[in-house]
């Protein structure tokens, strides 16, 4: 069995290795194959609509690779492929599936709120508004960019007469 060490979580804008490794150990002739050596091939694809679809000028070589996703592709499922391209005892090239392995990068900053403004049109001031007027809420925030965040909001007390 095959597979792909590193993070399925990395970080935005930080480096993270992948390196591929075996379940098992390959056994090898080694009188016989003492020159021939196996290349590995990674092959990134990003996930547009549920299809995987490669990036271009992303193709790398070796049994470990480091890969930097940038914070615009945050929450975006990626597929790193590798394939082995070894030569037969025909020496000729074959290209087989190693691994694969799905990462979605997450955020270098932690998601907070900063501050929740509300804004009542009506008047100048927010803690005397009455149950009929409309308040607009904005929050401040970092790290939760396409994040959906509900207000709740109700009345104190009554009116007085």
């Amino acid at each position: 069995m095959n597979m792909i060490k590193g993070n399925i979580k990395p970080k935005a804008e930080e480096k993270t290795m992948y390196q591929v490794d075996t379940f098992f150990p390959e056994f090898k002739n080694y009188f016989l194959d003492k020159d021939k050596e196996d290349t590995y091939v990674w092959t990134l694809y990003k996930n547009h609509n549920g299809k995987w679809r490669e990036v271009a000028g992303n193709v790398k070589y070796g049994k470990s690779v480091p890969y930097t996703f940038g914070e615009k592709v945050v929450g975006i499922p990626f597929k790193i492929m590798v394939h082995k391209e070894t030569t037969n005892f025909l020496n000729q090239k074959e290209t087989i599936v190693f691994a694969q392995l799905v990462v979605v990068p997450k955020s270098k900053v932690a998601p907070t709120i900063g501050r929740v403004i509300l804004i009542n049109k009506g008047k100048s001031n927010v803690n005397k508004a009455t149950f009929n007027e409309v308040l607009t809420a904005e929050a401040r925030t970092t790290g939760l960019i396409g994040k959906e965040i509900t207000f709740y909001m109700w009345e104190e007390g009554t009116a007085e007469a």
